[in-house]
């Protein structure tokens, strides 16, 4: 069934059926059947339309898509639309809401460049909790635990090339579980082990177990901005791949930008 109202002079058509929600949808009804117009609301940066949607049963921190995981304040940024994006954050939208690709609305506006997006965006800054010499935010921007995707491989960690040390081990036992220092490993001929499916160049020294290693480095080039790089490898040489990139303090946040992958 699709309903026809009048909003402000314009027409606006939306359906009761065709956004129904699946089982695998926990969102409200009430607030499925009202995303489209919420969309077209945010395109047109009515706020008055928002406000009646928002009263009327749309909930301002679910998605209004299921595909992307957007929020309102994910499309406002997306499609850069301040008014829109100012009202919400007034009604208490949640400025660190995430996406299903672990995206804030922040991230969208800083990689497109929408500074006036940015300052409507804006979090107050506040004293970091250090560990180990790093900002604990910075490190969960970087290391951030997907929800029930916990690995419990063996993971010998270097940072900086160096042990991690007894605090930055606690840090990533969140993360990897199993994470034990490098030193821990010795390298080995891979042939000698008895499992095909888990070959790796790296045993624990003590106990026998296999892993991977993991390096870690964070090089600081300005007080707000690190260059950063993350590699996994089973081998020494052309056996894993890794991330690195740029993360800055921006805006209240840290911010991960010109971020680049390879396979080796």
């Amino acid at each position: 069934m699709t309903h026809a109202s009048l909003y402000a002079g314009e027409k606006i058509e939306f359906s009761l059926s065709a956004d129904k929600p699946t089982l695998e949808d926990e969102r409200p009804y009430e607030h499925v059947v009202l995303c489209e117009a919420a969309k077209w609301g945010i395109f047109k940066g009515n706020v008055r339309l928002l406000e009646s949607l928002l009263q009327a049963g749309l909930m301002i921190d679910q998605p209004l898509d299921q595909e992307t995981g957007w929020t309102a304040l994910h499309y406002s940024a997306v499609q850069n639309q301040p008014r829109a994006a100012r009202f919400l954050v007034a009604n208490g939208a949640i400025l660190e809401v995430r996406d299903k690709h672990g995206q804030r609305p922040i991230d969208y506006a800083f990689k497109n460049g929408k500074f006036e997006l940015c300052e409507i965006l804006r979090k107050p800054d506040r004293k970091e909790r250090m560990l180990a010499d790093l900002p604990e935010d910075l490190l969960n921007e970087l290391f951030r635990q997907k929800p029930d995707k916990k690995d419990d491989r063996v993971r010998f960690l270097s940072l900086n090339g160096q042990d991690p040390g007894d605090e930055m081990l606690e840090y990533f036992r969140h993360l990897w579980p199993n994470v034990r220092p490098r030193p821990h490993a010795e390298e080995i001929d891979r042939k000698a082990q008895p499992d095909v499916e888990s070959k790796t160049s790296y045993r624990d020294i003590k106990t026998g177990d296999y892993g991977i290693v993991v390096e870690i480095s964070l090089e600081k080039t300005s007080d707000d901005s690190f260059d950063w790089r993350h590699r996994e490898a089973a081998g020494p040489i052309l056996a894993g791949g890794g991330t690195s990139g740029k993360i800055s303090k921006a805006y209240g946040y840290w911010i991960k930008h010109d971020t680049s992958g390879w396979d080796e």
